[in-house]
C-alpha cells in the first residue's frame, strides 16, 4: 500500500512572543519560526507517525496533549519549528494549505454566524 502521510522528527514550540517583541530592536525582522533560544512551550517532540494510503488512524488524548497542533501542522495551518512533513511522495513543510491534499474538520463549531451555510461551506475554496 503506498505511503499516504508520513511526519519525521516533528517538533512545534510557540514562542513567548510578548517577551520576544519586547527585546527586538526596531531594525530586527520578524520570524515564523520557533528557535529553542526564544521557545517557551514545546508541544510536541520527535513526533515519528506512518499512515498509509487508505488507512484510517485515530488521535486519542486528554484535552491539550497536541492533538489539533498535529492536524493543524499537517494541514498547514500552523508552521512547523522542526521536522518534515510527507504527503505521498511531496515534502509539503512550505506548502500553502490549499496545495497539500489534505483538510481537516473542526470538532467545535468553525463557522461564520454571518455567512449562509453555502458560504461558510465555499469559505476554504475562496481562501
Amino acid at each position: 500500500m503506498a505511503i499516504g502521510v508520513v511526519l519525521e522528527n516533528v517538533y512545534k514550540s510557540f514562542s513567548d512572543r510578548a517577551s520576544a517583541t519586547s527585546r527586538r530592536s526596531p531594525d530586527s525582522k520578524a520570524t515564523d519560526r520557533t528557535t529553542p533560544e526564544n521557545a517557551s512551550l514545546t508541544v510536541l517532540r520527535r513526533i515519528n507517525l506512518t499512515v498509509r494510503s487508505g488507512e484510517f488512524m485515530v488521535l486519542v488524548g486528554p484535552s491539550g496533549c497536541g492533538k489539533s497542533t498535529l492536524l493543524r501542522l499537517m494541514a498547514g495551518l500552523e508552521s512547523l519549528t522542526g521536522g518534515n512533513i510527507w504527503v505521498g511522495e511531496q515534502l509539503v513543510n512550505d506548502l500553502p494549505p490549499k496545495q497539500r491534499r489534505m483538510a481537516m474538520v473542526f470538532q467545535n463549531y468553525a463557522l461564520y454566524p454571518h455567512l449562509t451555510v453555502y458560504d461558510n461551506l465555499a469559505f476554504g475554496l475562496r481562501h
